[in-house]
C-alpha cells in the first residue's frame, strides 16, 4: 500500500520536477526536508503530549522512558523523510550493489538497537532511583 501510494505520488511529481531549475534532484531535496520536518514536528507533539501526560503518574518510570527516547525518535523521523524522498525520486537507487531498501532497513536496525539501549538505560536509571533504596540489598545499590 504504501509502496504505491509513493509510486503513484513520484509520477506526479517527476512531472513537475522537469520545470523545476535544477530538477529532480532539487525537487527531491525539497520534499525531503518537508517530510524531515512534518515527520520531527509530530514526534514532537507526541512527545510533548506523552510528558504531559506522564506528570500525572505516580511512578517515574514514564518519565524516564520519554526523555530516552525522544532522541531516537527525532533521528527515527528524518531517517524515514530520506527513505521515502529516495524511494520516490531515485527508486533504483544502489550503493555497492545495495539497493534503497537494503540500506535502509540497515540503518533502521542501527537506530533500533540505540532505542533498545535507551530504554534499558531509562529502565535501569528509574531501577537505581525508585526501587533500589526500597529493596534492603546491597546488590542492587551498588549496580
Amino acid at each position: 500500500m504504501l509502496n504505491e501510494t509513493i509510486n503513484e505520488t513520484a509520477s506526479q511529481l517527476a512531472q513537475y520536477a522537469e520545470m523545476v531549475p535544477g530538477g529532480q534532484g532539487v525537487v527531491s531535496v525539497i520534499s525531503f526536508a518537508i517530510m524531515a520536518i512534518i515527520f520531527y514536528s509530530i514526534a514532537m507533539l507526541v512527545f510533548k503530549t506523552a510528558k504531559h501526560l506522564t506528570k500525572k503518574t505516580q511512578t517515574t518510570l514514564d518519565d524516564h522512558l520519554i526523555k530516552h527516547l525522544r532522541r531516537p525518535m527525532k533521528w527515527i523521523s528524518v531517517i524515514l523523510a530520506a527513505y521515502i524522498s529516495l524511494h520516490m525520486f531515485y527508486p533504483t537507487f544502489d550503493v555497492f550493489g545495495n539497493g534503497i531498501d537494503t540500506i535502509f532497513t540497515i540503518i533502521f536496525l542501527v537506530v533500533g538497537t540505540y532505542t533498545l539501549n535507551n530504554v534499558f538505560t531509562a529502565f535501569m536509571g528509574w531501577y537505581g532511583q525508585e526501587m533500589a533504596p526500597k529493596t534492603e540489598s546491597k546488590f542492587d545499590d551498588e549496580i
